[in-house]
């Protein structure tokens, strides 16, 4: 594309046409670039330098990443980001407590909720601390006046994100869902029951080597690294997420997010306790496979 003087003053390719077309839902920014969040640790001698770099490769903005953001370190880290770098989207956490969305409302945009219910996450057993993951969003959506709500650990399936949606959540991290993906960091190897996988490391595990004593902390483990089942492409997982949740929204009868969340805080969609003959029958039973 050029303008009246013949200068050029874009260039599109085929394979620019061809990505718009095949991922129509792509989050990108106006000059239809993807979105890029970097992640920075509350330790100011290894945040600072890597803010500095990532925002001026571009990236639209940080989470700051810590098993709890409910401390004076995170909120230090808030102060500096948002005298450095007020324009940029800042996602705090992770927190799972009223008195903690109260302690980020008006610092952040948006935050991580869950605190110990990941899959590779041993924090509950380590040091005893850690809330169940619906109950944590549920709890802090309906604190939060402005914040956005990500829910952060624990999901297993399609039912998982519905069910995290339904009681607050705005959106979700795949962790583990994600994490054996063809995208994914590690290789593809051979398990130990003989199919492909690939190793899956929890950030306070001795693999992903966490935890000094700065701070307090220990040399204690609260996480682990484990084989989880290879998915193929992003690419083809994804849609069928996609597609899981659209076909949940059908059946709840709810058009969008918001809509959603007001069924599940008026009463209309509802959660019971569900009792030991209930799980048996909502599992595959009495076939032989």
């Amino acid at each position: 594309v050029v303008d009246k003087n013949g200068n050029l003053k874009y260039l599109v390719t085929q394979t620019d046409v061809e990505k718009s077309s095949q991922y129509p839902f792509a989050t990108k920014d106006e000059k239809n670039r993807l979105r890029v969040l970097f992640a920075v640790e509350t330790w100011p001698d290894r945040a600072f330098e890597r803010l500095e770099k990532g925002f001026a490769a571009g990236a639209d903005g940080v989470i700051i990443d810590t098993s709890q953001g409910f401390t004076k370190y995170e909120n230090e880290m808030i102060a500096h980001i948002r005298k450095n770098h007020p324009e940029k989207l800042l996602i705090g956490g992770n927190i799972s407590t009223r008195e903690a969305i109260r302690f980020l409302e008006e610092k952040v945009d948006a935050y991580r909720c869950g605190q110990g219910s990941g899959s590779i996450c041993t924090t509950a057993g380590a040091i005893g601390i850690s809330r169940a993951g619906a109950t944590a969003v549920y709890e802090c959506a309906k604190e939060s006046k402005n914040l956005v709500t990500i829910a952060d650990g624990g999901l297993r399936e399609v039912g998982d994100v519905v069910k995290a949606l339904s009681i607050g959540a705005d959106c979700i991290m795949l962790g583990n869902m994600l994490a054996s993906t063809e995208e994914g960091p590690g290789e593809v190897t051979i398990g130990k029951r003989g199919g492909p996988v690939k190793i899956y490391r929890g950030m306070g595990s001795k693999e992903a080597n966490v935890g000094g004593k700065m701070r307090g902390y220990s040399r204690l483990p609260q996480g682990i690294s484990g084989e989880i089942e290879y998915k193929g492409s992003l690419h083809a997982w994804i849609p069928l997420i996609r597609d899981g949740v659209y076909s949940a929204f059908e059946v709840l009868n709810c058009k969008n997010l918001d809509e959603l969340h007001h069924r599940t805080y008026t009463g209309k969609i509802k959660y019971e306790v569900a009792t030991p003959g209930s799980l048996k029958e909502k599992g595959v039973h009495d076939v032989m496979m």
